[in-house]
C-alpha cells in the first residue's frame, strides 16, 4: 500500500521506496503510523480517492460517501445514513469535517470520540441487524478527517430495530432516501 512513496513501513521509523526497494529517508512516528493504518485498512485510501473526486471539479456528494461537518443531534437522520450505506452494494463512507460548501473544516479529537460512539450506538442499538463499522482519522487538506466506514450488509434490507422491513434506506443520486416497493 503506497502512501507518499511508502509502501512497507519498518520498526526502525524508515520506507522501502517502490523505485528501489531498499530502506529510503527517516519518517516521523505519525508518519510511520500513518502508512502502517492505510496499509491495514485498504478502505481508507478508496474513500479518499472519492473524496477527492467528489470534492472537484464541481463539488457534488456520492452514493459512496456523505461529508457532514460535525455530527448532527438528529439521530433518526443518522441511523438513516447508517442503513442506506449497509444496503448500498459495497457499502460507504461518512466523512466528518467537510461543510456543505465542500471545504475541509476538520475535526478535534474530542468530536473523533462522540462521533464514533454515537455513531456505533446507533449501529449496534437502532438498526436490524446490527452494523460493525470501522473507522479512521486522517490528514486531509491540512485538517484532521474522521472516516466512517459501514459496509454492505450481507444480510438485507437492513432496516430500523422493532420496524418493519419497509423502514430501510438507500443511497440514489449522492443522497439517501427511503426505500420504495
Amino acid at each position: 500500500m503506497a502512501l507518499g512513496g511508502c509502501c512497507w513501513a519498518q520498526n526502525d521509523a524508515s520506507f522501502i521506496t517502490p523505485e528501489s526497494g531498499r530502506p529510503g529517508k527517516s519518517i516521523s512516528h505519525q508518519e510511520l503510523a500513518i502508512c502502517y493504518h492505510i496499509a491495514i485498512k485498504h478502505w481508507i485510501s478508496a474513500a479518499l480517492q472519492c473524496l477527492t473526486e467528489s470534492l472537484s471539479p464541481i463539488p457534488h456528494e456520492v452514493n459512496e460517501l456523505d461529508w457532514k461537518a460535525q455530527l448532527s443531534d438528529h439521530k433518526d437522520r443518522l441511523a438513516e445514513h447508517l442503513m442506506a450505506f449497509a444496503n448500498h452494494p459495497n457499502g460507504g463512507t461518512l466523512v466528518f469535517g467537510i461543510d456543505n460548501s465542500a471545504v475541509p473544516v476538520g475535526v478535534n479529537a474530542e468530536a473523533v470520540a462522540k462521533i464514533t460512539n454515537t455513531l456505533a450506538n446507533l449501529g449496534r442499538d437502532a438498526i436490524e441487524p446490527p452494523l460493525a463499522i470501522d473507522h479512521a482519522a486522517v490528514s486531509f487538506g491540512g485538517v484532521t478527517l474522521l472516516l466512517l466506514r459501514v459496509p454492505e450488509q450481507t444480510v438485507k434490507p437492513v432496516h430500523r430495530r422493532g420496524k418493519s422491513i419497509e423502514e430501510t434506506w438507500i443511497r440514489s443520486g449522492g443522497t439517501t432516501r427511503k426505500a420504495s416497493r
